[in-house]
């Protein structure tokens, strides 16, 4: 989990098993990682946690990097429904059962998730074509 805001109130909240590697909030002591170096620690992990930032669940439309850095990592994503519904359906994870799952059908997830996500964002070719249409 990865945050320059503080979301351990939000973490002590949650009911998770496998261990939490927290980054970014240097005044919690944490690890703040450049956005290459954090995308190397995805790599190593099943599980991404994305905590709800406020602004994000009140509709600013703020987009979070971690969302194409899970992604590119092949991790697993779980976040704030209200933030992660735009992503598509295999962002609706049942959290109660993740955990028991085996490697086949956590990789499953992941790719669920990773088709999901380019489904439902724009490739750098679909978002040229839209800012060149804007500036005709």
């Amino acid at each position: 989990m990865a945050s320059l805001l503080s979301k351990m109130n939000w973490l002590k909240k949650q009911t998770f098993n496998w261990p939490i590697k927290t980054f970014g909030n240097i005044k919690e002591g944490q690890t703040r990682l450049k956005e290459h170096e954090l995308y190397q620690e995805y790599r190593k992990h099943w599980g991404i946690l994305s905590p709800p930032h406020s602004h994000t669940l009140n509709g600013s439309g703020w987009w979070r990097v971690r969302y194409n850095m899970a992604c590119d990592a092949e991790s697993i994503l779980l976040g704030h429904p209200s933030e992660t519904k735009v992503l598509g359906d295999g962002y609706n994870i049942d959290v109660d059962n993740i955990e028991n799952k085996s490697d086949q059908e956590l990789k499953e997830i992941v790719s669920y998730q990773k088709e999901s996500f380019i489904k439902n964002t724009w490739n750098k070719e679909r978002t040229k074509e839209y800012f060149k249409w804007l500036l005709e």
